[in-house]
Order: structure tokens, then C-alpha cells, then sequence
């Protein structure tokens, strides 16, 4: 999975039941990574590995993600209305010590439920759009078909006795 592909399901997955208490009151559909961070860096560890980082901002502590191939993934920055985090002063974190915290644990478990569920209907959105595409094309095959054959009955007619007879001249009536 992409990066942008996953934080396009992120983005639909945060909630205010998942923002971090302490800024639950805050919480916004217009910032949905707010107070997402730390359960946000457990589901790109999932995913991708790497490591778990904790740095400051202004408002309190950030956590972001380092890959192995040596790439910062922050998938929750936007919170932050254009202030940059102070990586340069980032720390390894371990997954046992974000999910230490009970209130985290649960965030995390319902995020990833959250995230389950928007991708399972991102899924079936996408198998509807096929299979209306296939229905689509079956539908004009039909079509033409039927067209095809319509168009070659209507050079018949049945006359006044009974008869099939073919028109004396091609098309419709």
C-alpha cells in the first residue's frame, strides 16, 4: 500500500473518539489528525516497520515514524496548521511503551477497526464500480446484438395471409 493510499484511509478512519483526550475538545473534521499521532505511528509501524519517534512541538509531544530506508513518514503534521515538529531532537519509542498506556491501546485497537471498515468499503465501493462497468459493457454487447438482429427482422414482414415476406426495401418500417 502507498503512503498516500493509507493516509487517505487514515484521514477517513480518525475520529473525536480516537483524538487524544486531552484534545478531544478541540477535535475537528476540518483537522482530523489532531491528537492522532501516536495510534497513527503504531498502524505505519504495522505496516511498514521501521521506527517509532517522539519529538516536541509547541503543543506537547509528536510522534512521527522513521523507515528503514531511512525516510520521516508524518502522516499527522497537518495538526500542527504549518509548524514544523523539532525532529532533529526525535527519540526511538517502542511499541510496548505507546501501548503501555492503556488509553492509547484503545485508541489504537479502535483505529485500526476504523481503518478495517473504511477499507473494506473503499473495497466494495471499487467491486460495485467494476462490476457496473462490467454490466455496462455486457448491457451494449446485448445491445448490439439485439440491435443486429432487430435491424435484420424488421427487412421481413408478415403480410395479410400469414406470409413472411421481405421488404423491397432495407430498414426500419
Amino acid at each position: 500500500m502507498e503512503l498516500g493510499e493509507l493516509k487517505n484511509l487514515l484521514t477517513l478512519s480518525w475520529k473525536e473518539e480516537t483524538c487524544s483526550p486531552e484534545l478531544r475538545s478541540e477535535w475537528e473534521l476540518s483537522n482530523p489528525s489532531l491528537g492522532q499521532c501516536a495510534i497513527t505511528a503504531l498502524i505505519v509501524n504495522d505496516v511498514y516497520g521501521g521506527k517509532i519517534m517522539r519529538c516536541m512541538t509547541s503543543s506537547g509531544s509528536h510522534y512521527y515514524n522513521l523507515l528503514d530506508d531511512g525516510r520521516r513518514v508524518d502522516l499527522t503534521v497537518d495538526q500542527f496548521l504549518g509548524e514544523i515538529p523539532k525532529y532533529e531532537e526525535g527519540q526511538e519509542k517502542s511499541r510496548e511503551y505507546l501501548l503501555g498506556n492503556n488509553d492509547t491501546k484503545t485508541r489504537y485497537l479502535m483505529l485500526k477497526e476504523n481503518l478495517k471498515d473504511v477499507y473494506d468499503g473503499v473495497v466494495l465501493v471499487s467491486k460495485i464500480e467494476t462490476s457496473v462497468d462490467a454490466a455496462s459493457k455486457i448491457t451494449k454487447d446485448i445491445e448490439k446484438v439485439f440491435g443486429d438482429f432487430y435491424r435484420s427482422c424488421a427487412k421481413f414482414y408478415i403480410d395479410d395471409k400469414g406470409m413472411i415476406k421481405q421488404r423491397k426495401k432495407d430498414g426500419l418500417f
